[in-house]
């Protein structure tokens, strides 16, 4: 019998296709998350700007006007995808800001739920003999409507970075 002098090890092929597709689609789910989790966050951020009528507003404390470093939608963020405990992958969103001196993002998580009444405990109002009344943050709910709102499009967000990644391998000349 006649051979045209192809060779193939289809055993290392085989091999070296299964190591690609893993790697691959280890990646695309990375990014698929990563993309979700982004897609929720600018989501927020575009609640938030929508619930709030300044988002750059001066804040006030002890008579004087204090200017925060950043922005207040920067208080919306997300971690990186990462591994958790049970060797499943996770990206967060939050709204907790961040910690830094001079960080206006704190507030958030009082835009968000909202507040008790407040009142004050050093002074009490003279004409009362009670304390005063300072007030009360109403909610506005901006993360809870975001979620809902890209909760249902998460799954094909997902399933189209999976199947580019699945049209990228089919595509890959070994």
């Amino acid at each position: 019998m006649k051979t045209n002098g192809l060779e193939c090890n289809i055993e290392e092929v085989f091999n070296k296709f299964c190591d690609l597709s893993s790697s691959e689609m280890t990646k695309a789910v990375r990014r698929a998350i990563n993309k979700g989790a982004k897609t929720l966050q600018e989501e927020t951020k575009t609640k938030l700007s929508s619930k709030i009528k300044t988002r750059n507003n001066p804040h006030w404390y002890d008579g004087k006007r204090v200017e925060f470093n950043d922005k207040i939608d920067d208080g919306v963020r997300r971690t990186k995808v990462y591994e958790n405990g049970n060797d499943d992958l996770e990206a967060k969103v939050h709204i907790l800001g961040v910690r830094s001196s001079g960080s206006g993002t704190y507030r958030l998580r009082f835009l968000e739920k909202g507040t008790t009444d407040r009142y004050q405990k050093s002074k009490k109002n003279v004409k009362f003999n009670k304390p005063k009344y300072t007030g009360r943050i109403s909610g506005r709910y901006f993360f809870r409507e975001a979620q809902q709102s890209v909760l249902p499009r998460l799954s094909n967000i997902y399933m189209a970075e999976i199947q580019k990644t699945i049209e990228k391998i089919n595509n890959t000349d070994l």
